[in-house]
């Protein structure tokens, strides 16, 4: 479990998110990334690309129930991935992206 105070942020990919380009960002979590909307830079290896927080509603829990949903647009993951964001620390607003693959991790795990 991470805190708003992490220094990084962790998730496994899930079909949806794998599906749609995008990775979720856990409504505890958004103090991790720049608030209100703020873009940031997000590099991955030699690829650096301009994200942001946003966000839908979402009627997931029930009509009655409505709230939204946080996520990032990020193409090309696959489900089961997993995914290690950390910010840089020598430069504002820059967010390091690390993929794991879920092959990868099968291979690695057993």
């Amino acid at each position: 479990m991470h805190t708003a105070n992490s220094v990084v942020y962790c998730r496994t990919i899930s079909q949806e998110e794998a599906a749609e380009g995008y990775f979720m960002v856990l409504k505890d979590q958004l103090a991790f990334f720049p608030l209100g909307g703020s873009s940031f830079e997000l590099s991955q290896g030699a690829s650096n690309w301009t994200a942001k927080v946003e966000s839908r509603p979402c009627t997931c829990r029930g009509s009655d129930k409505p709230h939204r949903h946080y996520f990032v647009h990020c193409g090309g993951l696959k489900t089961g991935d997993t995914i290690t964001v950390r910010k840089d620390t020598r430069k504002a607003k820059r967010y390091l992206m690390q993929v794991r693959s879920a092959v990868a991790q099968q291979g690695f795990c057993g």
